[in-house]
């Protein structure tokens, strides 16, 4: 099962090359799919605040997982195709692990972490 192709696949993120500070200076509609954006502009300045954060961890040394190009992962996918949304599941602490979304790494990543073996 774990050498099969993914249930479905994200397209590349336009933000993969921009840190943290960067990504807090992008429109919404650049970091996740444009219904996704339009849904949580009332929220824009809490996400920005958030990536603003993650930014001065980096800055100070702390290592932050999932990688920027992955933090909002999940918002990629359209809203109006989303069925379910898992929120505050314990990200993988592994570096290479965090891929951004519930229950998933890479396919590439072994061993499989032992919560989905």
């Amino acid at each position: 099962m774990f050498d099969s192709d993914a249930l479905f696949e994200l397209a590349a993120d336009p933000a993969e090359a921009v840190g943290f500070a960067e990504m807090a200076t992008l429109p919404l509609d650049e970091l996740m799919a444009a219904d996704w954006a339009e849904a949580l502009r009332p929220v824009d300045g809490q996400l920005r605040g958030v990536l603003t954060f993650l930014a001065a961890e980096v800055a100070a040394g702390h290592q932050v997982l999932p990688s920027p190009s992955n933090v909002l992962r999940a918002f990629r996918q359209p809203l109006a195709d989303v069925k379910v949304l898992v929120v505050g599941q314990d990200p993988y602490p592994t570096p290479g692990h965090a891929v951004g979304l519930s229950f998933a790494v890479d396919a590439r990543t072994r061993p499989i972490p032992r919560s989905l073996a």
